[in-house]
């Protein structure tokens, strides 16, 4: 009789059966990790936007300075400039924007406005004629350049900024400062560590509290920090007309 080296079936059995669970075993491991860096990595993303949202102008241009490819940082930056008065220095932070990819018609629009509240209204044209023929199909610059037609052939540069955009570089801004779901987070810090809270959080504490002097006294010092010196001090002079009288700012 020849003699054979096969085993039995219920020894297959009793090699194969502690292998599979182990197999599973690694299996489970791998997507429980796989499920901890996307979240990781959903986290870390969500905490951007929301520190963004929080940022002053000098917070944002530091964060430009190690991200200087990030179109819609650079945007972002750039409205917070133009609200600041600084239309040359925002200019080029828009244009760095558009080289770095993000063409959103917002962008030419705010650029072109900011040129041409600058003084430069032939540039501003420029501009927007560059807009108009990168995006030919856009309802915005449509309906944008119905406004400047009807302003002639030679506009005033402040004309031509308010046709360009009537809001000014709010409604950028506001595409831009959505934050994420973590936004609660920060303000909830924000408001029981005042001095570490962000731009959002003092802009909407100031709003909902007008006759709180430390909420307005935190507003002004952020729009301070913002270069928006006016307002800042409208908002300063409400702080120091509501605190009480030993309080020293």
């Amino acid at each position: 009789m020849a003699t054979t080296f096969e085993q039995p079936e219920s020894g297959k059995d009793q090699v194969s059966e502690p292998r599979r669970p182990r197999r599973v075993g690694r299996l489970l491991l791998g997507l429980l990790l796989a499920v901890g860096v996307l979240g990781a990595v959903s986290l870390r993303d969500a905490w951007l936007e929301t520190q963004r949202r929080e940022a002053t102008l000098p917070q944002l241009e530091l964060m430009a300075r190690r991200s200087p490819s990030d179109g819609r940082l650079l945007d972002l930056l750039g409205g917070r400039l133009v609200e600041a008065g600084e239309y040359p220095v925002a200019v080029e932070t828009f244009r760095r924007a558009l080289v770095a990819g993000n063409q959103d018609d917002a962008v030419w629009l705010t650029m072109a406005a900011t040129r041409a509240a600058g003084g430069d209204a032939r540039f501003a044209l420029a501009d927007f004629s560059l807009a108009l023929r990168e995006n030919p199909q856009s309802p915005a610059l449509q309906v944008a350049q119905v406004r400047v037609q009807s302003l002639g052939r030679h506009p005033a540069p402040a004309a031509l900024a308010r046709a360009l955009c009537p809001d000014g570089p709010a409604p950028l801004i506001a595409s831009l400062t959505h934050g994420s779901r973590l936004n609660g987070l920060a303000e909830w810090w924000g408001r029981h560590h005042p001095s570490q809270s962000g731009f959002a959080t003092r802009e909407a504490w100031a709003r909902e509290s007008p006759d709180d002097a430390e909420a307005q006294r935190l507003w002004g010092l952020a729009l301070e920090d913002n270069q928006r010196l006016p307002e800042a001090a409208a908002a300063l002079s409400r702080a120091v007309a509501l605190a009480p009288p030993t309080t020293v700012f």
